[in-house]
């Protein structure tokens, strides 16, 4: 790559490039195909290992141009030329994506935010064939491995469901074994020369990845029979992580948002007549982490540090890191329900009595109204209410971490609990559902 930029930037190419995916049923895998400049790039998307069915074109259409945002914020080209056409809700989700979905990776890369490119995606006239729904058709429930989403498998685990993955993903598997359903596994293989640009000249960053594990849930979901798509993505993650330029939010967990969740819904009814919808949705954190705390079958297995699913091996973590900032979250989201025996025994080590200085102030940093951890944790309001509660606490009030937290910020008011606790009316969870999952957290 002689005589390449040391750097790419908007203006180092024209136009990102979205080619007509191609689709092999012999081996159940579609191939995404891009163009940058001189780069040509193929992703390889595998549903599992059910061959024989391929999902609708409409659902793959909407799939290549989604996972593109991959291969764009390699320069990210101020035009996007699309070969694929989209109705006008999936257009409505590519332009979320490459804006909102990508502002992180464009603020931390001194980008333009909003990041404005001009998407040339052609309207299609397609229409979504009517589907004949029935009560007996089981959903397809998507697991990353952590606490939200086996929360979920586990509140409809006496129904018949279909786990789906992405990637290898060993505590998936765990999880599925614990609650007695097989799990499928779908894989994205990215282009080996993106990985090599990365390390080189591209721009490089955060992208909306929930919003194409979504895609390729929804693709595997038409492919096992399923006609519902249930996620795990709770209210705090709507809340924005940095807040710019006049009221322009940067919001690190977007595509898990109800503004993408509403927006995928749509398009995804409008290209398969399916139903997409979070099923903890009017919950928060707080709320999330007092559900969870009482399936006690599923603390051994799960792993929601972002660390243990690193592509490579040699920066993994081995189980819980206890460093990153979505560890101390989803510690101090479960303290006040648990003791500290037992949850030290799911982390591996006590995070709250940790009395060194990067471990304080890597649980003070939660508090942050604004320039919030980019990371996926809480809101605010829910981590003072955390602490206030753990400093009533016998069993935890002493806890270095939390002795230090209450000299700095004080002693929080616990008076929120039960307004964090309530479910909000912003949800898009059917009526079939609803019950079930709601009596989790009564």
């Amino acid at each position: 790559m002689s005589g390449e930029p040391t750097r790419y930037g908007r203006d180092t190419f024209d136009t990102f490039v979205i080619r007509p995916w191609i689709w092999d049923g012999d081996s159940n895998w579609v191939n995404l195909r891009y163009e940058l400049g001189p780069h040509s790039f193929t992703e390889r998307v595998t549903f599992g290992e059910t061959v024989g069915k391929r999902p609708s074109a409409a659902l793959l259409d909407l799939l290549a141009v989604v996972a593109g945002v991959s291969y764009f914020k390699a320069a990210a080209p101020r035009h996007v030329r699309s070969d694929i056409a989209l109705t006008s809700s999936g257009q409505r989700v590519a332009a979320l994506s490459y804006d909102e979905g990508l502002r992180e990776f464009a603020f931390r890369n001194s980008l333009d935010v909003p990041l404005m490119t001009e998407l040339g995606i052609p309207t299609s006239t397609h229409e979504a064939a009517a589907h004949q729904r029935s009560v007996d058709v089981r959903p397809l429930v998507t697991l990353g491995g952590g606490r939200d989403s086996a929360l979920v498998a586990a509140c409809l685990r006496d129904r018949p469901i279909s786990l789906m993955t992405s990637g290898t993903n060993e505590y998936a598997d765990r999880i599925g074994d614990v609650l007695g359903h097989e799990v499928t596994h779908a894989s994205r293989r990215i282009d080996p020369l993106l990985i090599e640009l990365n390390g080189g000249p591209a721009l490089n960053g955060h992208v909306p990845v929930t919003g194409i594990n979504s895609l390729v849930a929804a693709c595997t979901a038409e492919i096992l029979g399923c006609a519902d798509v249930v996620m795990a993505n709770e209210a705090s993650s709507s809340r924005a992580s940095h807040v710019i330029n006049g009221g322009h939010e940067i919001n690190h967990q977007f595509s898990k948002s109800w503004p993408f969740e509403r927006a995928l819904t749509t398009a995804l009814h409008d290209a398969a007549g399916m139903r997409y919808f979070s099923a903890i949705r009017p919950w928060g954190e707080l709320a999330v982490g007092r559900a969870f705390s009482r399936i006690t079958d599923l603390h051994p297995v799960v792993m929601s540090c972002n660390r243990a699913f690193i592509r490579n091996a040699a920066h993994r973590s081995d189980g819980w890191c206890a460093t990153c900032d979505k560890c101390r979250f989803v510690y101090l989201s479960l303290a006040p329900f648990m003791s500290p025996a037992a949850l030290s025994h799911v982390f591996g080590s006590d995070l709250l009595n940790d009395d060194s200085p990067a471990a304080v102030d890597g649980f003070h940093a939660l508090f942050a109204e604004s320039e919030r951890p980019w990371d996926c944790v809480g809101e605010p309001e829910e981590v003072r209410c955390l602490l206030g509660l753990l400093i009533e606490s016998a069993e935890w009030r002493d806890h270095a971490v939390v002795r230090a937290l209450q000299t700095r910020v004080g002693t929080p008011s616990t008076a929120s609990l039960d307004a964090l606790l309530a479910p909000r009316s912003d949800h898009g969870i059917p009526v079939d559902y609803y019950d079930t999952i709601a009596r989790a957290f009564a």
